[in-house]
């Protein structure tokens, strides 16, 4: 049976919140024709049998592998002209039902849809979440987080759906190779939805930006299309340049390359909010010192891991 939209839900021990964001669904868009899949990325909890019980939901378990291939096993079983990439723990709104319908209506004589938007924050927030996840802050976006994008299925299947490769940053090398076929990116407001997983404390921030940067260093064509990755490469240089010119005798070069290491998260958090969220300004210079930090770290993570990898099997 034919669908106008597939919402495509990949999902990994999500039992606390997965009933939320499936009863928002639900919710929002009873007068939308759609389905929902939910793939059980080998959940070791009670997210399949919750997300069972919710009726016209279909299931796919299949073995813990990448998120890339969970969603493109569920792009595999839908049958909507547009699919739409949640996370189990995204909550969609009147809003994003709205615009969704309106996307459907341009859609009716057929062509190509890439777009989405980040997903605003909770209520109530933690000082973390509105300082750094609040959505009306983000600017200068090159690609959609794969957690509220929506494609249409051609386009989807026309550029070979997400690297299964990737154990993170898919969503950076699917917006690449989107744009890469001549299709633009429709960053709309309207696709208002709130995430629930945002992190709520710094060593969660720190994790998960370690986690996140992992993808975007694990292969030249990744590193060289991302803009954080190249940041957190020089920020991590900046230090430990000025840390070998300071041992080595060389006092004033080592300030000076402290002073640029001091200055760039100031630089990215000015780049990234354009100052539109300026009176979290000094918690977001923290952050922004551990964001780029923690995407350094997953740098010299993956190049190691890369590197043993590389020994062992030659």
């Amino acid at each position: 049976m034919k669908h106008d939209l597939s919402i495509i839900i990949p999902a990994y021990n999500e039992a606390a919140l997965i009933s939320r964001g499936l009863t928002a669904i639900q919710s929002e868009l009873n007068g939308i024709d759609h389905e929902v899949i939910v793939v059980d990325n080998g959940s070791t909890d009670d997210t399949a049998r919750i997300a069972g019980e919710f009726p016209g939901v279909r299931v796919l378990q299949i073995e813990k592998s990448t998120i890339s291939r969970a969603r493109n096993l569920g792009a595999a079983l839908a049958s909507g002209r547009l699919y739409v990439f949640l996370d189990a723990d995204v909550l969609v709104t009147a809003i994003w039902a709205r615009t969704v319908k309106q996307k459907l209506a341009r859609m009716a004589d057929g062509g190509d849809y890439f777009g989405g938007f980040p997903f605003d924050i909770p209520d109530p927030a933690s000082l973390i979440e509105r300082a750094w996840f609040k959505a009306s802050t983000f600017s200068g976006l090159s690609y959609v987080g794969s957690a509220n994008l929506l494609v249409s299925a051609g386009l989807f299947h026309k550029v070979s759906g997400f690297n299964e490769s990737l154990r993170t940053a898919e969503d950076v090398d699917f917006g690449h190779r989107v744009r890469r076929s001549g299709q633009p990116i429709d960053f709309d407001a309207g696709f208002h939805a709130i995430h629930l997983g945002f992190p709520r404390t710094v060593s969660h921030f720190v994790k998960r930006e370690v986690w996140h940067g992992m993808g975007s260093f694990s292969s030249w064509p990744n590193f060289l299309h991302s803009k954080v990755s190249m940041a957190a490469a020089l920020f991590a240089a900046l230090l430990v340049g000025g840390l070998f010119s300071v041992a080595l005798g060389h006092t004033l070069v080592g300030l000076g390359l402290f002073s640029l290491f001091l200055a760039m998260p100031l630089l990215y958090v000015v780049y990234r909010f354009q100052l539109k969220n300026s009176t979290y300004l000094p918690v977001q210079y923290f952050l922004g010192a551990l964001y780029l930090g923690a995407r350094a770290v997953s740098g010299v993570r993956t190049v190691f891991k890369l590197t043993s990898t590389g020994h062992r099997s030659s």
